[in-house]
């Protein structure tokens, strides 16, 4: 059985989905450095976050600069006062945090 960094290492590695859900306070440069270089190596297909103010933000940059043919998908939060109102190519209904993080 491979071990984590043994998949994420694999210049062959793709997957179709991936989820993301981070602090208000957002990501520092070497977690954004970290989080480009993952999408860079799994190439995904759809991106999905919560559309938080904070790490969601940086995330949903990051995805768009890396990989600008990325489907990004957003789990939008019932309580608006913590939105980042990112642009999606997608939008699900709106559900509290705890359902939306689910969903992600």
């Amino acid at each position: 059985m491979k071990n984590i960094s043994t998949v994420i290492n694999s210049d062959k590695m793709s997957i179709k989905n991936i989820g993301f859900t981070g602090t208000q306070k957002g990501m520092n440069s070497y977690q954004k450095e970290q989080v480009k270089e993952l999408l860079q190596k799994l190439k995904p297909k759809v991106a999905r976050h919560g559309d938080c103010i904070g790490a969601d933000k940086d995330f949903h940059d990051l995805v768009r600069n890396t990989l600008p043919d990325c489907k990004i998908v957003g789990h939008i939060p019932l309580d608006k006062s913590k939105r980042a109102f990112c642009k999606f190519d997608e939008e699900c209904a709106p559900k509290d945090y705890l359902a939306r993080n689910e969903d992600i």
